[in-house]
């Protein structure tokens, strides 16, 4: 049977010294966002980050707002929005997963400032879930890779 996994090893971490990271995690699947929270964190400070506010909320679909209260705070220079969604009886999951997408997208343009997508989904099941707990430490590799990228662009 084929797999869906994407096995990805983590590189060396990007420099981040000097970035705040904020953290918004949908808690619907509590052990598994702690789970990926935690890992995030690490990565994060393999960077040299700093860690910012961690705000909790009930599921995906909440992420935007409490990630706009992170992207109007001076201090924080990114956000990592972490979170799993499973595959149900209906198409709930890829609606959920697709507008919070596209909402955390328009986020990040309006606020200038990089938003990681650690919301992972839709079609999955709680197995493949579990096997992406390394969605986190990814999302804090891409911020910074957006923030050397712009740093580049503007050196």
């Amino acid at each position: 049977m084929r797999t869906l996994v994407r096995s990805r090893e983590l590189g060396p971490a990007h420099d981040g010294e000097g970035i705040t990271i904020g953290f918004v995690v949908a808690e619907f699947h509590r052990e598994l966002a702690a789970d990926m929270l935690a890992r995030a964190q690490d990565r994060a400070k393999q960077a040299r980050c700093k860690l910012g506010p961690v705000l909790r909320i009930a599921g995906t679909f909440d992420a935007p707002l409490p990630c706009e209260w992170l992207l109007e705070q001076d201090a924080v220079d990114a956000v990592v929005c972490i979170g799993a969604v499973v595959k149900g009886e209906t198409m709930h999951d890829e609606v959920i997963t697709h507008s919070t997408a596209q909402t955390l997208q328009a986020l990040a343009l309006e606020y200038d400032k990089p938003i990681g997508l650690a919301i992972t989904g839709p079609g999955m099941t709680m197995e493949q879930a579990q096997e992406r707990v390394d969605a986190g430490a990814h999302a804090v590799d891409a911020v910074l890779r957006v923030i050397e990228a712009w740093r580049e662009l503007n050196d």
